[in-house]
């Protein structure tokens, strides 16, 4: 599998014309061609979707450990030193739900694709 990082200024008044798109549709959906169409049959192990699905979370818990303990500014970011607005906006509450909801579905997602790679290449792998 291949990554191709794409480097965005941000300090055009392009850059969130083309980097929301980019990190919210473009890269999860070639998150899914990639596993699907390039990567190897029955590379990934049972304990793959659950990694995929944890270092988002850790992400969150480090995006919270800074706004609430670190305070490392967030260049550009109203609400810095948390880099989620709606921290501010919504509350605890909607961040505990909606990391909720993104862990199910990121699980599942990924539980999906392990299942896809591994049932759809059944007959091709003679190891």
């Amino acid at each position: 599998s291949v990554i191709i990082p794409v480097e965005v200024p941000f300090t055009t008044t392009l850059a969130p014309m083309i980097g929301s798109p980019l990190s919210s549709t473009t890269v999860p959906l070639m998150f899914f061609f990639d596993t699907l169409v390039i990567d190897k049959p029955k590379q990934y192990r049972k304990s793959d979707p659950l990694a995929w699905t944890l270092l988002p979370l850790l992400y969150m818990v480090f995006a919270l450990l800074n706004g609430l303990v670190l305070k490392w500014p967030v260049p550009g970011a109203k609400d810095s030193p948390f880099p989620y607005f709606f921290i501010n906006r919504f509350g605890w509450l909607y961040v505990v739900k909606m990391a909720t909801i993104i862990f199910v579905a990121y699980l599942l997602a990924g539980c999906g694709l392990f299942s896809l790679k591994k049932i759809g290449k059944k007959g091709t792998d003679h190891h």
